[in-house]
């Protein structure tokens, strides 16, 4: 199991701190939140080394990459998260997770952003890019969808069959035409990233 840890920030040390020796090492002691504290010296002796409130884990993805994570301000919970991870990992690494998963339970937001950086580098033009993010996000914002998970042909069809309720028939084709463009471009988006639907 990963172990956690603390990331140390330099700091000045503040007008006459008062250095003491602790387990053999000089250490300042300063008040931080309200209260004193022994911190730990720089090696050259100017700075103290202050800790982080949370506290960091590292795992190794199932690619072999280090990553390092951010836990909890409670080292238990930290540990459990960690432990979670490793399981996480040993699992996809085992193919019993969906890669799926992770795209799924993203925002679409962060799917819409992905998007526009394909679009650029097909070479899209900025007119074009424009009016297919507007439509996605207008169909988004309809329908209520918030992660991939809640796309659902159902509520698009629903929201198709709303705009096309009694209402003038250029107005109308107008509406309408412009749902299924939305429609088809958030299908096209899914595709280009990899998503199923």
């Amino acid at each position: 199991m990963p172990r956690p840890f603390k990331i140390y920030s330099a700091r000045p040390l503040p007008e006459g701190a008062e250095i003491v020796q602790h387990e053999g090492m000089p250490h300042a002691k300063v008040k931080l939140q309200g209260r004193w504290v022994l911190c730990k010296l720089s090696k050259d002796g100017t700075k103290y080394l202050q800790p982080s409130r949370c506290w960091y884990y590292k795992i190794r993805d199932e690619k072999g990459i280090v990553r390092r994570r951010k836990g909890c301000s409670d080292l238990k919970a930290t540990e459990q998260l960690a432990a979670e991870a490793e399981r996480k990992v040993a699992r996809r690494r085992a193919g019993l997770i969906d890669p799926a998963e992770e795209h799924l339970s993203r925002p679409l937001q962060d799917h819409l952003r992905d998007y526009t950086e394909y679009l650029l580098s097909k070479g899209g033009t900025a007119r074009h890019i424009r009016e297919t993010l507007s439509r996605c996000q207008r169909a988004f914002r309809a329908c209520g969808f918030i992660t991939a998970a809640d796309v659902k042909t159902e509520a698009i069809t629903n929201w198709l069959n709303r705009l096309r309720g009694p209402r003038p028939v250029a107005e109308l084709e107008t509406e309408a035409k412009a749902a299924s463009i939305a429609w088809r471009t958030v299908w096209r988006a899914a595709e280009n990233l990899g998503v199923k639907a």
